[in-house]
């Protein structure tokens, strides 16, 4: 008789294994980008993607376990029809518990793997809330720039941020789109660090 062949997660694995960190990609060249066209790119992305990803996941652990809950009570129900004394009764029950220990490793990955698609949403949505700050900046310069001319607004520009503590004689919109591109930087090397924290 051929005996069914244990389906479950890889031998010696006592819970789900942190994701190798992934090959580190060459940062993005954000110096090919301004302001605006971040903005675009982040206004494009939709703040419904990261509740999507944190369903998809809750989801996964919900039907693991339900699944896993359902095998193990039909395999305590057959052990009492079929007690496992014969080799045939064993192999199936061995079997079973493969299925379950699969079940329930799938949905313990699902658990720790939720709260990552939550985190990095969070942070895009942070990098959309601060590339909008400086899009208003931008507005509140091109107006200055429109009605009193470039040097006023590059002179505004440069007094505002010496109140901040920093002597900028870049001009605004060198200004702004610098910090634009510190954002995206640091929202890339956020979601590359989270993505470690994913279990596989």
């Amino acid at each position: 008789m051929t005996q069914p062949t244990p389906v479950g997660p890889p031998a010696n694995t006592p819970g789900p294994k942190r994701m190798e960190p992934l090959v580190c990609p060459v940062p993005n060249d954000w110096s090919r980008y301004g302001l605006e066209q971040i903005a675009a790119m982040l206004r494009r992305h939709p703040r419904e993607a990261g509740y999507a990803a944190e369903t998809m996941w809750q989801a996964i652990e919900t039907l693991c376990r339900e699944q896993a809950d359902r095998l193990q009570k039909a395999l305590k129900d057959l052990a009492a029809r079929w007690p496992p004394e014969q080799q045939a009764s064993i192999a199936f029950q061995d079997w079973g518990a493969s299925l379950v220990e699969a079940m329930q490793f799938t949905a313990d990955t699902a658990s720790r793997n939720r709260p990552v698609a939550g985190n990095i949403a969070t942070e895009i949505d942070r990098a959309r809330e601060r590339i909008e700050v400086l899009m208003s900046e931008r507005a509140r310069y091109q107006e200055i720039e429109q009605s009193r001319g470039s040097l006023i607004a590059n002179a505004a520009h440069a007094g505002n941020a010496l109140l901040d503590g920093d002597l900028d004689l870049s001009g605004w919109r060198t200004a702004l789109d610098r910090d634009a591109r510190e954002v995206m930087a640091d929202l890339e090397q956020k979601i590359y660090n989270y993505a470690r924290d994913l279990y596989a």
